[in-house]
């Protein structure tokens, strides 16, 4: 099987942090990688990557991750992508491999039906979606001119919310209405962020890095979380240190009270329910006690309630 990867990066320091590197020599494995920053890199971090990497490019294009991968297709042409059985599309928004990529990539790639299939789905603008950190193609899929036109499409927007509604949302839903086969790789009923351990035991691979900061309120949930690696998997813990304790120094309470986010959702209300077949939420000033998904198998759904 060839693969290709696109590897969208973002640093606002410059910089290529140890826990991409490794990311990429994992993936190196199993894909020949183009990456590109959203952001200018020194050539010494370049140098980094090299042994890793087929091409590697930064600079600032303000299109977010799915302006990266547009800008790497556009460099390397779909002619030269044409090549290649599979289509992988990530970012270093991910902490992992936490087990084999071989071994995930050979697991999904057992089912024969899917044309995209994803890590996890997420609900977001009353829609199913997969999550675009971990996306694979097969060939049907990325050179269909469905996905063609939406790569295409992709123009610098104000606002993540509008790249997640447009680009992200819209790539499954473009697909699923195309005829396309849409699957996520790992089955599981609760919020990602919140029950991450689980999510790991279920199969994920990789495991989000916002995760083990505090701005959803999560470091909390972070508690031994290096024991948790240790115990479970060979990742180097070294690659999440640095990056948790820049939070964890600065955890206090008052952080919560003057959080932004905090009112941002406490303004929303002091309390959410919802209470349906495809989610069941409950939320008290921005910190989720329950938030649960409800879907009867792996086939994505685009679901309206």
């Amino acid at each position: 099987m060839k693969r290709i990867c696109l590897f969208a990066g973002f640093n606002i320091n410059g910089i290529i942090e140890d826990y991409v590197l490794y990311y990429l020599q994992e993936l190196s494995k199993i894909s020949d990688i183009y990456y590109l920053a959203d952001n200018k890199i020194m050539p010494k971090e370049f140098e980094k990557i090299t042994p890793y990497v087929k091409g590697a490019y930064g600079y600032k294009h303000g299109k977010y991750d799915f302006g990266s991968w547009q800008e790497l297709i556009n460099k390397i042409s779909w002619e030269k992508i044409a090549e290649y059985d599979e289509l992988i599309l990530t970012n270093d928004s991910v902490f992992g491999p936490l087990y084999d990529l071989k071994e995930f990539i050979e697991s999904i790639e057992k089912d024969k039906e899917w044309d995209l299939c994803g890590i996890n789905t997420a609900y977001d603008f009353h829609t199913w979606h997969l999550s675009s950190y971990f996306l694979v193609f097969r060939k049907n899929g990325f050179l269909s001119e469905t996905f063609k036109e939406h790569i295409n499409s992709i123009k610098k927007e104000n606002s993540v919310k509008k790249v997640i509604e447009k680009y992200e949302i819209g790539l499954s839903k473009k697909m699923v209405e195309a005829g396309f086969n849409v699957k996520n790789a790992v089955k599981f009923r609760k919020n990602i962020y919140i029950s991450w351990r689980s999510f790991f035991t279920a199969g994920s691979p990789l495991i989000k890095r916002k995760i083990f900061n505090d701005e959803l309120f999560l470091i909390c949930r972070t508690l031994n979380w290096e024991s948790f690696f240790k115990r479970h998997t060979k990742y180097n813990t070294s690659f999440l240190y640095t990056y948790v304790n820049q939070f964890k120094s600065r955890f206090r309470i008052f952080r919560l009270i003057n959080n932004k986010i905090f009112w941002q959702y406490a303004g929303k209300g002091i309390i959410k329910i919802i209470w349906t077949k495809e989610r069941k939420l409950i939320r008290l000033f921005g910190i989720y006690l329950l938030n649960i998904y409800n879907y009867d198998s792996n086939k994505i759904k685009l679901v309206e309630y």
